[in-house]
């Protein structure tokens, strides 16, 4: 019988980060707000595209795909409207949600980094090159999203320069544990009325992406529907 060969731990790491993208946040309506506000806070949740994210980013890191965790997306809710205050980034919410299920000795704090600066695809590609890629001298990155933002997320962080190894789905991730828990939940969500939309909604982005490499007018249309939600 051949003897195990014994690896070391980056040897057996096959990523030198993973990207986990945030994609939208869950608000309460005004009907809900009023009756759930703490004090006088609204509550904001987490998408459920953002929830598995954080998940197959978790599964990863504990399975020994990656020492390194990179969260992106900024505070792209705007602000409470029953406060006027900021609300927390995508980024440090995900951060958040892993933290309820798996605990420091599991996954240190120092392998969660966030990138709380971005507000869209492009930006994520921008701010995770300029503050942890480029400086940290990260190689053979893995971007993480949901299946049907992939794609796109893969041409925008190729065409900011970046030398990423491969584009991932939350949902494959996680379906790869085996958990037939897990699988009927994706699947489910698969069938979901959000899903659809947001994948329609995904194809109608995809035309902008033909002629607009950099995401530039997707960036123009979002910013400027945020400032009006803010105003």
């Amino acid at each position: 019988m051949t003897p195990e060969v014994l690896r070391t731990e980056s040897e057996r790491q096959q990523y030198g980060a993973v990207i986990a993208l945030g994609k939208n946040w869950r608000l309460d309506d005004e009907k809900n707000v009023i009756a759930t506000r703490r004090g006088s806070e609204s509550r904001i949740y987490l998408s459920i595209e953002s929830k598995l994210t954080a998940l197959a980013a978790a599964h990863m890191y504990v399975s020994g795909e990656t020492g390194l965790i990179i969260f992106s997306t900024g505070a792209t809710a705007g602000k409470d409207p029953l406060t006027g205050k900021p609300f927390p980034t995508e980024a440090d919410m995900m951060r958040s949600f892993v933290r309820r299920f798996y605990s420091e000795d599991q996954i240190p704090d120092s392998a969660m980094l966030v990138e709380n600066n971005s507000f869209d695809t492009a930006g994520n590609a921008e701010e995770i090159k300029k503050k942890f890629i480029e400086p940290m001298n990260i190689q053979d990155a893995a971007v993480l999203t949901v299946g049907f933002h992939l794609p796109r997320a893969m041409r925008l962080f190729r065409s900011y320069g970046m030398d990423i190894r491969e584009g991932l789905s939350s949902e494959e991730i996680l379906i790869s544990q085996g958990s037939d828990h897990l699988n009927r939940y994706i699947e489910a969500y698969h069938q979901t009325e959000r899903y659809k939309d947001l994948v329609k909604l995904e194809k109608k982005v995809e035309l902008f992406s033909r002629f607009d490499r950099k995401g530039k007018i997707v960036r123009f249309v979002t910013t400027r529907s945020r400032h009006r939600s803010e105003g």
